[in-house]
């Protein structure tokens, strides 16, 4: 089995995003670090002509604390002499989040042109911020038009300038932008961009990866944590921090010692002293935390973190693809059993971008008409249910349905569970 470093085939071109589809566990962030530089660049690689793309918080210190000698966070700060520290000091791969990129184009247009080599890791998750941010706009003004909305969340949201500023260096043939996923299924929306051309790198087929023993689906979490087999540990990923919160509750009561980690940047759910100091422990050693059953993590470490301890079981409390392999992944070994939602009638898959659309604005008829397409969910008699069946969904999903008056018509408003941005 080859590492990513030799099952590479062919060579990065200019005018182009290159595309790495590279399974968890085949050494991506060892390549991008320690070999794709020298590749491009040639034998002495000027590291900090190297700009490292990652989507978390978590995972950029997680780079930084593995590589500390290659590699340095971005920050932008000024001395007391009024010099502006910028990254750029110290002979290092600069590492910078995607939402940190577009704070810095939106400053500097020109941001980008300072490197010669832009590794784009966990691209898939460049535009999950996107749909959350223009729910919250939709919201906040119910009355603006779709075109509105859109020019709206194109001046607010920093992920969306990251992406067109990624798009616009991918073609500029001073750089090469390489982007990195283990889950790229969602290379139809960088597509949608400015028509920027694409090339996958062929890899060799026998690839290093991780492997799972045993898939075992389930539809209750109930019966799922009866499952749980007794003193050993088990990695929890559930995409909303209500749902944490509730399995947690659960796993405890059932006599699992637990513990929990998302984002810090979360202001309406902060982590107390104790998740702090777990989550950076997590960080900085890789290893699962002693003392604990049941380590529950969201989106916001779906791709962030590494665990290295033998863990033989990981629950994917999602249905979404993308969130089995990357949540799965965080344990840096093969394991002996993967839990993952396999949805009933009543389950509606809230991640999906295409619902997100309809979620924190007024619905009228037609409108909820087309999410109950949109939806598609079926009965016991495989019949597509209408509105009222899938609004009690909905709110069994764990979602809270508002119903505002405008005149003289009736709107509901879908409000989803929490949502989390890194």
């Amino acid at each position: 089995m080859l590492y990513l470093s030799d099952a590479i085939r062919g060579e990065y071109v200019q005018d182009e995003f290159n595309v790495v589809e590279a399974p968890c566990g085949c050494g991506k962030t060892e390549y991008a670090v320690n070999i794709l530089p020298y590749e491009i660049l040639g034998s002495k690689p000027q590291f900090n002509k190297v700009l490292y793309l990652i989507d978390t918080c978590a995972g950029r210190h997680s780079i930084v604390a593995k590589h500390p000698e290659k590699a340095r966070c971005y920050d932008n700060v000024v001395d007391n002499g009024g010099r502006r520290f910028d990254g750029f000091d110290a002979n290092k791969i600069v590492v910078i989040t995607y939402a940190k990129l577009g704070v810095e184009v939106r400053r500097n247009p020109d941001f980008l042109k300072q490197f010669d080599l832009i590794i784009a890791d966990e691209f898939h998750n460049i535009h999950w911020p996107i749909p959350y941010e223009r729910g919250i706009i939709k919201t906040n003004y119910p009355y603006l038009t779709s075109s509105e909305v859109d020019a709206l969340l194109k001046e607010r949201c920093n992920n969306y300038h990251a992406m067109m500023a990624l798009s616009r260096a991918a073609v500029n043939p001073s750089a090469i932008v390489v982007g990195m996923s283990a889950t790229p299924y969602d290379i139809e929306t960088w597509a949608e961009w400015q028509d920027v051309p694409f090339t996958y790198m062929k890899i060799a087929s026998n690839i290093r990866h991780y492997t799972a023993q045993n898939t075992v689906p389930y539809s209750h979490v109930d019966g799922l944590i009866k499952k749980l087999p007794e003193g050993q540990k088990t990695l929890f990923y559930a995409a909303h921090i209500t749902d944490i919160k509730k399995f947690q509750k659960e796993c405890e009561t059932a006599g699992l010692r637990c513990a929990s980690v998302w984002s810090v940047n979360n202001t309406d759910n902060p982590m107390t002293a104790e998740q702090l100091k777990i989550r950076n422990a997590i960080i900085e050693t890789n290893e699962f935390p002693e003392n604990v059953d049941v380590l529950f993590i969201n989106k916001s470490m779906e791709t962030a973190i590494n665990i290295y301890t033998p863990v033989p079981n990981v629950v994917v409390h999602s249905a979404n693809k993308s969130a089995q392999v990357q949540a799965r992944g965080r344990i840096r070994n093969d394991i002996e059993n993967l839990y993952v939602l396999t949805p009933d009638t009543r389950y509606i898959d809230l991640t999906d971008r295409r619902i997100n659309d309809f979620f924190n604005k007024p619905l009228d008829v037609e409108q909820k008409a087309a999410l109950v397409q949109v939806v598609g969910l079926k009965d016991s008699q495989s019949h597509k249910v209408g509105w009222p069946t899938l609004k009690k969904a909905l709110c069994e999903n764990g979602c809270t349905i508002l119903t505002h008056r405008m005149g003289t018509k009736n709107y509901d408003v879908i409000v989803p569970p929490d949502s989390v941005e890194d």
